[in-house]
């Protein structure tokens, strides 16, 4: 997890999860999935991450599958954390959910 700042964000860095391949680490952007702290917009598309532990977060947050966004490098700001192995399979789940490769 990273802190970005996203187009139309005023310039305000936001807490996001890279779900770019390190294969891709050459590209000059990254591909991300910002996070909100209103949780009430729970839902198939968001996940659910507590606040502190390795996540790095300072409140709850939903982790917006449905709004994937690819920023320039240089919009980047620092790590704050990440979600261990578990977490990830259930935002891939998402991710093939939101894009169309499962049903």
């Amino acid at each position: 997890m990273i802190k970005a700042v996203l187009p139309g964000e005023y310039g305000k860095p936001r807490p996001c999860l890279v779900i770019q391949s390190d294969r891709l680490a050459k590209l000059d952007s990254v591909i991300l999935c910002p996070l909100t702290s209103d949780i009430e917009t729970d839902g198939p598309t968001r996940f659910a991450v507590a606040a502190g532990g390795e996540g790095g977060l300072m409140m709850e947050s939903l982790v917006m599958v449905d709004k994937v966004t690819a920023v320039s490098r240089s919009r980047c700001r620092e790590h704050i954390g990440r979600l261990d192995a578990a977490m990830m399979q259930q935002i891939d789940a998402r991710l093939a959910f939101v894009v169309g490769l499962m049903g």
